[in-house]
């Protein structure tokens, strides 16, 4: 999206919420397009405007958006159903039910998703398919579904975050690796 473009959805917003910006300077007002500029540069004006709607009609609250509030409505859009904890839970469960030989339990953490694959080992697996299968369902998966709805968060944090903000963390990241690397 365009400078002129983040002047539409600003005037929009203040059509709506009256308040917005209301006492901001000029120097504020440019301060504030500049700033939603650089946050929605990389998304199309016809789904930022769609995420607008999108908050107006189900705002109950009668308070602008922030920049944030528009950028979760784009992920709503944007992204396809997510599996829930239980459906995630369900496929470790199965995944358990099959490990109970190491080489199952690798064959078996290799079928699950990557979202799944960051939170359990092949080891886990194979741990709890030797495991009491009534703690398994209670304390485990409780303790899983925990782990697997704050990755999920995590996840969803981080590709909020503007591309140039991503690549800058993974260009920290690649070099904090090979510093490691180095120091061995």
């Amino acid at each position: 999206m365009d400078r002129e473009e983040t002047k539409e959805i600003l005037k929009t917003i203040t059509g709506i919420y009256p308040g917005f910006y209301r006492d901001a300077d000029r120097n504020g007002k440019i301060a504030a397009i500049d700033l939603w500029t650089s946050v929605f540069a990389e998304e199309p004006f016809e789904l930022v405007t769609a995420a607008l709607k999108a908050f107006i009609v189900s705002d109950t609250k009668g308070f602008a958006p922030v920049p944030g509030q528009i950028k979760e409505k784009i992920r709503l859009i944007m992204q396809p159903k997510e599996m829930t904890e239980q459906e995630a839970w369900q496929l470790v469960y199965k995944a358990i039910k099959n490990s109970g030989y190491a080489e199952n339990a690798r064959t078996e953490y290799e079928k699950l998703p990557d979202v799944i694959r960051s939170i359990v080992t092949p080891a886990q697996l194979r741990e709890w398919a030797l495991a009491d299968a009534g703690s398994i369902q209670t304390v485990t998966a409780s303790n899983f579904m925990r782990s697997f709805r704050q990755r999920k968060k995590e996840v969803s944090d981080y590709m909020a975050l503007p591309s140039d903000v991503r690549q800058a963390i993974e260009g920290l990241a690649g070099a904090k690796e090979l510093e490691g690397g180095q120091a061995r």
